[in-house]
């Protein structure tokens, strides 16, 4: 029996997806309600071999994808290590991308001015 996750609403029962493969085909059939993952399936190259509309907008789609692109798997378990680690890549890539950008993130100027509000700066 499936479980229901608390707070869902009637919308979220309405972004269905379902995924059919065979092994007689090379492809797997996904057909969706759900945007996101037809955005992400058209920006990947993929055009929907079929389209379904309610009241003049598109609502489903179904796409072939690569077998290959289907997965079940159980999340990954990281160790404390793992997750650090990841951290500074991700701090790394952000610093990288902020350098190229030629924009910095740092923090207001603190002020214990009582006529300015936190962060404000007194020279502005």
């Amino acid at each position: 029996m499936r479980t229901e996750r608390p707070g869902a609403t009637d919308r979220d029962f309405e972004r269905e997806t379902v995924i059919q493969w065979d092994d007689g085909y090379e492809e797997a059939s996904v057909y969706t309600l759900h945007p996101a993952l037809q955005g992400s399936l058209i920006r990947r190259g993929l055009k929907p071999v079929e389209t379904g509309t309610h009241n003049g907008r598109v609502r489903s789609m179904t796409f072939y994808v690569p077998r290959s692109w289907v997965s079940v798997r159980p999340p990954r378990q990281l160790t404390e290590a793992d997750r650090q680690a990841k951290g500074r890549r991700l701090a790394a890539a952000n610093s990288a991308r902020s350098s190229l950008r030629g924009t910095t993130h740092s923090k207001p100027t603190e002020t214990t001015d009582p006529d300015l509000g936190p962060g404000m700066d007194p020279a502005a």
